[in-house]
């Protein structure tokens, strides 16, 4: 089996994976205010540390925002 035929498989099983994701999500999400799922699910999953590199992330994307205005 050369690469391209490797890469191709991997392509199908990706989008396969990607299908059974959205199936299972799907029904859960959709249960959650659009604005509550990240403070809901998200941020109590993460780990102290996480959750201060997604702190200066967010705060540094911010910066750059208000900068380009």
């Amino acid at each position: 089996m050369n690469i391209a035929e490797v890469v191709a498989k991997m392509n199908v099983y990706l989008l396969n994976a990607a299908d059974v994701c959205r199936k299972w999500l799907e029904p859960r999400l959709k249960s959650l205010e659009p604005n509550d799922w990240w403070s809901m699910i998200v941020l109590p999953s993460l780990s102290e540390l996480q959750q201060q590199k997604m702190k200066e992330a967010f705060r540094r994307c911010k910066d750059w925002i208000y900068r380009l205005f």
